[in-house]
């Protein structure tokens, strides 16, 4: 075994479950498994799913929230795992186990995604969730160049994405949005942009996917050409939207921590080797990062609140 510079002890932002509060306190790491890696953590990216399961009071009582980070392999829990120590790694980790605001972390090898050299922790860390979230999404439509693809609430950081991976596969792109944003998004690759009100006509679009709601996607139903696609990123539809038989349009939900309880080891080398193909057009300007606010460890918990109420960028990232 080769577990090489080991750290036992790190400090993470825990919850409180009383309170739903994080705390920053000295937190005993647990032994490295067999298929684990230790990271030093460089950089925490932040998203909405984080304060989303702080305040709902998913995680359990001293666990370390967070699930996107970069850094530096340190050690390992195998020998066959030894090539790995000095790589540069981002990652997304599984919501029920130990994440990423900590100096360190224990995660399963296979989950870690190598970096190119031109790409700074700090950037690398503001990918894994919005990012393989829009892979997801995209990937789950049928290529069909010049067809036209509504996205549903694009000025995210995960629409920016879908905008630019779909207009990379020869969709031809429609996006609701404020206003406000229309020109970032026509910078994109968006060929039209409307207000989140829009209405459009039956029978418009090719596909939709839907980042804002449940609701939103089951009211955008109707604008589905016949075979069309309804992709789901933020609330499941629970039953077809349109008369059986008719239309035959199908239906996608999309939830990357899925993968961490269901996926098979495949998948996540399907994942993974995307993820590492992704950060290379990031890299090489192929695709366009969303815009980051950095803040210090110490004030993490400043942080993830100034994300959650007043947020100065799209993405907010941790230097640690």
């Amino acid at each position: 075994m080769n577990k090489h510079n080991i750290v036992i002890n790190t400090q993470a932002w825990c919850v409180e479950s009383k309170t739903n509060q994080l705390k920053l306190s000295d937190k005993a790491l647990e032994p490295l498994a067999s298929d684990e890696v230790q990271i030093e953590n460089h950089a925490i990216g932040l998203n909405p799913v984080d304060f989303k399961v702080i305040n709902n009071g998913v995680l359990s009582d001293g666990q370390v929230a967070g699930v996107d980070g970069a850094g530096m392999v340190t050690a390992v829990g195998s020998s066959e795992l030894s090539h790995l120590i000095g790589t540069r790694v981002a990652y997304h980790q599984n919501l029920h186990l130990n994440g990423s605001f900590a100096k360190h972390i224990n995660i399963k090898a296979k989950v870690t995604i190598p970096l190119p050299n031109k790409i700074s922790f700090e950037v690398a860390a503001s990918l894994p969730c919005p990012l393989l979230t829009a892979w997801q999404a995209v990937d789950k439509l049928p290529i069909k160049p010049n067809r036209t693809v509504l996205v549903s609430g694009a000025s995210g950081a995960v629409g920016r994405y879908l905008i630019q991976l779909l207009k990379h596969k020869g969709f031809n792109v429609v996006a609701t949005a404020n206003p406000n944003r229309h020109p970032q998004l026509e910078e994109l690759g968006a060929q039209q942009c409307f207000s989140m009100d829009e209405t459009f006509s039956d029978r418009t679009f090719f596909a939709v996917i839907d980042t804002r709601s449940r609701e939103t996607a089951k009211q955008l139903a109707p604008t589905l050409q016949a075979n069309g696609h309804l992709v789901s990123i933020l609330g499941r539809l629970e039953e077809q939207p349109l008369s059986a038989f008719e239309r035959c349009i199908s239906l996608h939900e999309i939830a990357l921590g899925a993968l961490h309880q269901e996926g098979l080891d495949s998948d996540w080398q399907e994942l993974t080797s995307m993820g590492t193909e992704l950060m290379k057009q990031i890299s090489n300007q192929q695709i366009i990062p969303n815009p980051i606010h950095m803040m210090d460890f110490a004030k993490l918990d400043l942080a993830i609140n100034e994300f959650e109420h007043q947020r100065k960028a799209l993405k907010y990232v941790i230097q640690c």
